[in-house]
């Protein structure tokens, strides 16, 4: 039954490809591609930033490591402070790489939902425009509806 449901999806994904009028397939096509393109950069960003992350942990992971095997003596000199010292600089590395990783996938989290709202409400004005016009029949609007649906699961109408 599922399998019938996803065919049916389909063929009426098409329909809706072909039937739609071309502006809307425009939009919608720039949607996608710029969606993509910032989702590359992301992507690519993301991998760097994440190895940089992993080495520092390691890094750090040693030292503390380090520091347990050799806790005994550090608390027979009084060591504390100094062991202290000697691991925050690697602690404020990872935290200041972690801030960049997060600052980086927030701002191309923020571009992709930005396109969305804006090609939403270029396909809601080009829909009102085109049916003020008598270009495209009230009815087109589910039409626009179901592509928005196939490409990103939502429909904002």
């Amino acid at each position: 039954m599922r399998c019938f449901c996803l065919l049916i999806q389909k063929r009426l994904t098409w329909q809706v490809l072909f039937n739609a009028p071309s502006i809307i397939m425009l939009i919608m096509i720039a949607y996608l591609g710029i969606t993509i393109v910032v989702s590359v950069f992301q992507i690519r960003s993301q991998n760097g930033i994440r190895e940089k992350i992993i080495k520092k942990r390691n890094e750090y992971e040693g030292q503390v490591c380090q520091a347990i095997a050799n806790i005994e003596m550090i608390r027979s000199m009084n060591a504390e402070e100094y062991e202290r010292d000697r691991l925050e600089p690697a602690i404020v590395g990872i935290s200041n790489t972690e801030k960049i990783h997060h600052t980086y996938m927030g701002t191309f989290d923020g571009m992709k939902q930005i396109c969305k709202i804006v090609f939403q409400v270029a396909l809601i004005i080009i829909s009102i425009v085109m049916i003020s016009a008598g270009k495209m029949p009230t009815g087109e609007v589910i039409t626009v509806g179901i592509i928005r649906i196939e490409h990103t699961g939502k429909l904002v109408i």
